[in-house]
């Protein structure tokens, strides 16, 4: 697995989280029966557990990186939800581009290390 593909995992989490409770929705509309419901309601109660295991996972591995600037920037990005513009903002460079083209793909090499 990649550095960026471990990333994205909390990404990932959260999609399926999200999914999970428009069906939990639609099956309270349709009164859906009431085993199926706390099923769903376990599953994503059980998801979000491991979302917020990973996240505070991933944030320590982050947080332990030597360079400041890429620890900020995945954590904007993954831990987050920033976009590219406003990570490029707050770190303090005017290009959007270069902090996605350039920086990213090194503060993931730099991650990689730590994997």
């Amino acid at each position: 697995m990649t550095a960026k593909e471990y990333l994205e995992q909390i990404e990932n989490i959260d999609i399926r989280i999200k999914s999970l409770v428009m069906q939990e929705c639609q099956l309270r509309n349709k009164k859906g029966d009431e085993k199926s419901l706390q099923e769903l309601k376990d599953l994503i109660d059980d998801l979000r557990e491991d979302s917020i295991k990973l996240q505070r996972k991933i944030t320590i591995e982050i947080y332990s990186m030597k360079n400041n600037r890429y620890s900020a920037l995945l954590a904007k990005k993954y831990l987050n939800g920033v976009t590219w513009e406003q990570i490029a903002v707050s770190l303090e460079y005017s290009s959007e581009k270069y902090v996605r083209a350039v920086m990213f793909p090194r503060a993931l090499a730099e991650f990689e290390k730590i994997l």
